[in-house]
């Protein structure tokens, strides 16, 4: 459980590292010319460290196994990965752009980003309606049909993957080849409904097909 955290001050996402801290990607702070900025708090909200150099607006965090950091950052279009462990003072660690060109959008959404068990970035491009895939240095699509304005990605333990949609409140299931496999509302979704029981129907969900012909809830 996440202890009690104080003074975050735009903190839009988090993310735990293996060492047990936590990454708050703060949206708003301003440092010098620094926009935002990446803060590691312990469970009593202690800060440990700090990075603002290389980070421009974060809207997404995620964390390797060797406690780097990815950075989605919405002012500039870019991802950036963060050497905290570098052993360099708070704020001054060495920060490399990976990715560029990507569009967050306006609007101060978050661009949540998954990395797998290989290391492979994905990332919600929010105002583009897909999800991109970073593996080693090449950037390509994962995936685009069924997105709308996508805000978050995790992974199901079978190896498919769930994206909420911010556009129209739907949650959207894809295989490891970024296929949709199911759509369901996001107020659906708590109720926990079987994939072989669809739900009781209601207006918004009988309107919203899916490769098997009807939208179901997760289960």
């Amino acid at each position: 459980m996440l202890g009690i955290q104080n003074s975050l001050v735009g903190a839009i996402a988090v993310a735990m590292g293996s060492d047990g801290l936590f990454y708050f990607a703060c949206l708003t702070p301003v440092m010098g010319s620094n926009f935002g900025v990446v803060t590691v708090r312990d469970f009593n909200s202690r800060v440990s460290d700090f990075q603002y150099a290389g980070v421009s607006g974060p809207t997404g965090v995620a964390i390797d196994g060797q406690n780097r950091v990815y950075v989605a950052n919405h002012r500039n279009g870019t991802i950036s990965r963060v050497y905290v462990g570098d052993g360099s003072s708070p704020g001054a660690h060495s920060a490399q752009t990976l990715a560029g060109d990507l569009s967050f959008g306006s609007d101060n959404l978050p661009n949540h980003l998954f990395l797998d068990a290989a290391e492979n970035l994905y990332i919600c491009e929010t105002a583009a309606n897909r999800i991109q895939l970073l593996s080693g240095s090449d950037l390509g699509i994962f995936a685009s049909q069924g997105l709308n304005q996508p805000v978050g990605i995790a992974q199901r333990a079978n190896g498919n993957f769930l994206v909420s949609n911010h556009g129209n409140g739907t949650i959207v299931e894809l295989n490891a080849g970024g296929e949709v496999v199911q759509v369901g509302w996001i107020r659906d979704w708590a109720r926990r409904c079987s994939t072989a029981s669809p739900c009781a129907p209601t207006a918004r969900s009988t309107s919203w097909p899916t490769t098997g012909g009807m939208v179901r809830c997760f289960g």
